[in-house]
């Protein structure tokens, strides 16, 4: 499981439960991937890319497929290797009755992975370490299409955190992987972002990850990308040029806790300004710019 840290999820903002969050948003069944960027005490990182690409039948039954891509790093001393793993059938995914499965082609098994109609008290998932989770509360959250979506929380469990989130997967990614807490060797994993029909539906900006799908190498993301940033930090406003990078999309500026601040379609713009009369207290921001189905993001430090 992961360690706590304060993160902006992929998520804009929370609400205790909307009326528009009752419509259930479905798994989708096709033209979806997940992003997932994984570390072992950073001895090796791991980041792999889950693809859903059409459907097929697997024991008389029909599934959504997924495929697998991934990238391994690993440093030990002196030592450093690297492995890329291309495209590979992963298994196939399914939904019924807000239940979705899960299919294993390694061991032709089927296996519940969630289940939407739980509610608070209920036991969630099996652990291979030997204990459950059950559900404390369950809120509502606006994803980056601006869709409301439920969100179920788990107690915190020493130093982890877990969530899941109808639609889109857990905070690990696609598929709950309950481990044990802490110690050597313990990986934590962040499910970097969720994009589906081309659109980016969830996105975390603290993985320092781009959402684009695996292809031969490691993917770290340049959070420049040709946008700058004139006066950062700053304590009173500042200005952001795009310069022939964005001619059409949107840019969001949101606080740690994910609270948006500013939200604006921007079409042929060259620069933006931005002002502390818009923001809150002062601390750290971040800029985020949605385009033709991609994630830009920038730091903001706003100080008195």
């Amino acid at each position: 499981m992961r360690y706590i840290f304060p993160l902006f999820f992929g998520y804009l903002c929370l609400v205790n439960f909307r009326v528009d969050a009752q419509t259930y948003h479905p798994f989708p069944t096709d033209s979806a991937f997940w992003k997932i960027h994984e570390q072992n005490n950073e001895v090796e990182e791991n980041y792999e890319t889950i693809e859903m690409v059409g459907d097929t039948l697997l024991s008389g039954v029909s599934y959504s497929k997924l495929f697998k891509t991934s990238f391994l790093s690993i440093h030990v001393g002196n030592f450093d290797s690297t492995h890329f793993y291309s495209r590979s059938f992963y298994g196939g995914l399914r939904e019924e009755s807000k239940v979705i499965y899960f299919y294993d082609p390694a061991t032709s098994l089927e296996s519940v992975v969630f289940n939407f109609n739980w509610g608070v008290g209920d036991t969630v998932g099996y652990s291979w370490a030997g204990f459950y989770l059950t559900i404390s509360t369950i809120d509502s959250v606006q994803m980056l299409d601006g869709s409301f979506r439920k969100r179920y929380n788990f107690p915190s469990v020493g130093y982890s955190t877990e969530w899941y989130i109808e639609g889109v997967g857990n905070d690990w990614g696609i598929l709950p992987n309950y481990t044990s807490v802490g110690g050597p060797g313990a990986f934590w994993s962040d499910l970097t972002c969720f994009s589906q029909l081309g659109t980016v539906v969830y996105f975390d900006p603290n993985t320092g990850e781009d959402c684009d799908i695996l292809t031969s190498v490691n993917s770290n993301y340049s959070t420049s990308q040709g946008v700058q940033i004139s006066n950062n930090p700053f304590s009173d406003k500042c200005k952001v040029k795009f310069g022939n990078l964005i001619h059409k999309g949107t840019m969001t500026v949101v606080d740690a806790e994910g609270k948006i601040f500013i939200q604006k379609s921007i079409r042929d713009s060259e620069s933006e300004i931005i002002s502390k009369e818009n923001l809150g207290v002062p601390g750290i921001y971040f800029l985020i710019f949605n385009f033709d189905g991609e994630i830009l993001f920038q730091k903001l430090v706003y100080v008195q």
